[in-house]
């Protein structure tokens, strides 16, 4: 692993304790012989025991006072006190989470095959005892910087402020009134379903196959990646003090609370990448102005639409890649830190999102030509590292490149223009980066070296994207997987942005990177630029960019506007909250609701439902045809003429679908003749309910 659990890591990470860059200092450890610090080895070993009573006595008392919540932040404490990097207590606090979330991602592999699953006890005791091992395997004693900085509030207040945004709408709210604004997409009920598998299996759905394959599609259990829904999974668990998911229509409101909160981690992560590239030098109204610029265009500008669009892990996997970027460009303390946290993070990155990882691998290639003499005086480590981080996090592609799936074929589906990328954005946020490396201090900084490289060569792989697309799909229009990976690529330059304060003024020397921001007069200062930057560069007024096809007519508005102002609602909704009303949502029974003349729709409300009854992998086949049903419900003489086409269509479906199916149909019409067809073929078990509070 690539965590500070893994042995080979913690003794190597000990070999060198000096002070590591970003303003933090760290006494050296006594010299060997040195007798007044020793410990008698008595005590130690009782200081140990200890140590490792607690790590498992903790997680049961919180078990048993169902508020194992705690232990994450006692882990990310935990993992945060043994580091040495981060000039400020957040920036401590983001480096421990990289760390943290890497090694859950990487220990689910052993969490998924051992018979605990994710218990929060086993599963925290092991954690602890992992960082107790660091810890003594570095000699070093817990320790947190105090410094906190003014733009801390800017980036936290960010994420808080897109959470508030985004929760209030819904939270509190029972899951009926619910319904209509949480089932917007359908590619959100597709990673509801694997959330719920991974939940319920205890582990990747892609190490359960044959399990998971019941309540997915097929074949998401072997290639879709995973780690978002995963960590989502491990989040629910701890918040709850239970693995039993409880009733679906309930754990999927959890859910997309979850998947809110998601978009806000984005915006604090972004925010707070662009801060830790400009470094801690960069110190004022320069760095108020960074983060209210990145935090401004990550929250109200296109990302936003991530949320409506249903691109759950895509969301997740934006966040861990401007992670990546920053602790690439900017070396976190000792060389041995860097390459773990590095490795952590390119984990993350593979098993939340993997169209990211060759975006995160260029970056770390770069890193590597730029700092080569600094990881050289620690080639061993680095090799050891390398040869177990970049393996495992390689794994899930592998097993879904042996389970036959194409990645040639699935890169070449068509569509795309997602987003309505803003031209002056990108060329705002690439004219900065480029910009800087015509100042002195830019040419100099291998920071921005690395930087200019790694948005440098992303910018070659999507053009080299783009070109293949072209060839291979044909057409004009942007294309699927072209829009998401320039989607990354626009991530990447609002990391990037931290070079700014390049501009603005020549970077100081090291003995300034210890003084204390003057924020209290600065905070305005920055703030009044950043919003006068954000303005220009989007070309819209009060700087919110802007998304096309959302809002009332007329008003081109960001899909977090659309969101606040009440105006997000799915077509399905109003017939979700008519099943629930009459308790035939989530029976536990295959299920077909048939309720519109549009077959999107009936398509849709029946996958819903599948989800709900954790049946999606046997009923995909089963409702899939409903989408070219069309005409099922008789409204008069032009619905007549494809009448008996579409119903034609259902009963076929009906008969190749599973025994026991229970239709819901909102038309007395259809009714019977579904009841006529289920007299006819007694052996196929179908029962029919109408319901005329569906249309």
């Amino acid at each position: 692993m690539s965590s500070q659990g893994s042995p080979e890591g913690q003794a190597l990470a000990g070999a060198t304790l000096a002070a590591p860059a970003g303003g933090a200092t760290l006494a050296a450890p006594p010299a060997a012989g040195a007798a007044p610090g020793r410990r008698h080895p008595a005590r130690s070993l009782g200081l140990v025991a200890g140590l490792l009573g607690a790590a498992w006595l903790l997680p049961v008392l919180t078990n048993a006072l169902r508020i194992d919540w705690v232990l994450l932040v006692v882990l990310l404490l935990g993992a945060g006190s043994l580091l040495r990097a981060g000039y400020s207590l957040l920036d401590r606090m983001m480096l421990a989470g990289i760390l943290l979330i890497g090694t859950l991602v990487a220990g689910g592999l052993l969490f998924s095959l051992w018979p605990w699953g994710l218990e929060p006890v086993p599963v925290t005791g092991t954690l602890l005892t992992a960082v107790i091992g660091a810890g003594l395997l570095t000699g070093r004693r817990p320790r947190l910087p105090a410094r906190i900085c003014g733009s801390d509030a800017i980036i936290v207040g960010a994420g808080a402020f897109t959470a508030w945004v985004l929760l209030s709408p819904v939270l509190g709210r029972p899951t009926y009134s619910r319904l209509p604004v949480t089932t917007i997409a359908e590619d959100t009920y597709a990673h509801f379903a694997l959330f719920d598998t991974i939940h319920r299996l205890g582990g990747y759905a892609f190490l359960h196959p044959a399990r998971a394959g019941l309540s997915v599609a097929a074949p998401t259990q072997d290639v879709y990646p995973q780690g978002s829904h995963y960590l989502y999974a491990v989040l629910d668990i701890f918040l709850r003090s239970t693995t039993d998911p409880g009733p679906a229509a309930a754990e999927f409101s959890r859910y997309f609370d979850y998947k809110l909160a998601g978009f806000a981690f984005l915006v604090l992560a972004v925010t707070w990448s662009a801060r830790w590239v400009a470094g801690p030098a960069m110190t004022g109204w320069r760095r108020v102005f960074i983060c209210s610029v990145v935090a401004a265009l990550a929250a109200a500008g296109p990302l936003s639409s991530l949320i409506g669009a249903g691109f759950d892990s895509e969301t997740i996997g934006l966040a861990l890649l401007a992670l990546t970027v920053a602790v690439t460009a900017r070396p976190a303390g000792r060389p041995q830190e860097q390459v773990l946290l590095v490795g952590s993070a390119l984990i993350a990155v593979c098993y939340a999102y993997n169209l990211y990882a060759p975006l995160a691998f260029l970056g770390i290639v770069a890193a590597a030509v730029v700092y080569r003499r600094r990881l050289l005086r620690h080639w061993p480590f680095t090799v050891i590292t390398a040869a177990v981080a970049v393996p495992a996090a390689l794994l899930p592609t592998a097993i879904a490149a042996f389970s036959g799936f194409k990645a040639v074929t699935q890169l070449n589906v068509s569509g795309g223009d997602l987003f309505g990328m803003s031209r002056s954005i990108f060329a705002g946020l690439a004219l900065v980066i480029v910009a800087s490396m015509a100042t002195r201090a830019g040419r100099r900084s291998p920071v921005w070296q690395v930087l200019v490289a790694t948005v440098g060569l992303a910018a070659a792989a999507l053009v080299a994207l783009w070109i293949y697309q072209a060839r291979t799909v044909g057409g004009t229009s942007p294309y699927y997987y072209f829009d998401k990976a320039l989607t990354g690529g626009y991530v990447m330059c609002l990391v990037g942005f931290g070079a700014a304060g390049l501009l603005l003024r020549p970077a100081r020397d090291g003995k300034s990177a210890a003084q204390q921001p003057r924020w209290r007069t600065d905070l305005l200062p920055g703030l009044a630029a950043g919003l006068i930057a954000v303005t220009f560069i989007s070309g819209f007024p009060w700087g919110i960019p802007a998304i096309r096809g959302t809002g009332p007519p007329g008003y081109r508005a960001t899909w977090a506007y659309a969101w606040w102002s009440g105006k997000v609602s799915s077509g399905i909704g109003p017939a979700l909250q008519a099943l629930d009303r009459a308790h035939l949502l989530g029976t536990g029974k295959p299920t077909l609701i048939l309720f519109s003349n549009w077959g999107f729709l009936n398509w849709q409300a029946s996958f819903f439902d599948a989800v709900l009854n954790r049946d999606l992998g046997s009923m995909l086949a089963t409702f899939n045809p409903l989408l070219t049903a069309g005409t099922v419900i008789d409204t008069g003489s032009r619905a007549r003429a494809t009448l008996g086409h579409g119903v034609g269509i259902v009963e076929e479906a009906i008969s190749k679908g599973p025994r026991h199916l229970h239709m819901v149909v909102s038309d007395q019409g259809l009714e019977n003749t579904l009841r006529s067809f289920a007299r006819a073929h007694p052996s196929l078990g179908l029962t029919v309910d109408y319901l005329p509070q569906l249309h």
